[in-house]
């Protein structure tokens, strides 16, 4: 469904999406599309349990880590700057308001048909 939202109000209101009768082409498209996320989606929890098996051992100081005298991996740390909007909501809600942009993004989900 569509989303349209009024900058004023911060409002969303529902319409109704429109039907387009697709070729089998676009299907498998879209069954292609369901899988590879659902692949992403694994690879990217399995990338989490690595990482915190590997802290798990070695921290999370920065080091350089050797085996047979080579270099296999580095463990650096990286601080970037985020804003809190948290807090921004709590303490300053007419800028938090204020700050709200709508950004629309385009959405494509596969449709699980039963049989």
């Amino acid at each position: 469904m569509a989303k349209v939202v009024s900058p004023a109000t911060q409002e969303v209101a529902q319409t109704t999406p429109e039907v387009v009768k697709v070729t089998k082409a676009v299907v498998a498209l879209i069954n292609e599309l369901a899988e590879v996320r659902s692949a992403y989606n694994s690879a990217k929890a399995r990338v989490e349990e690595l990482r915190q098996a590997i802290f798990a051992v070695v921290g999370k100081a920065d080091l350089t880590l050797i085996h047979h005298n080579i270099e296999v991996g580095r463990v650096k740390e990286q601080t970037k700057m985020v804003v809190d909007t948290a807090f921004l909501k709590k303490h300053y809600p007419e800028a938090y308001q204020a700050s709200l942009a709508p950004q629309t993004q385009h959405n494509i989900s596969a449709v699980t048909r039963r049989a």
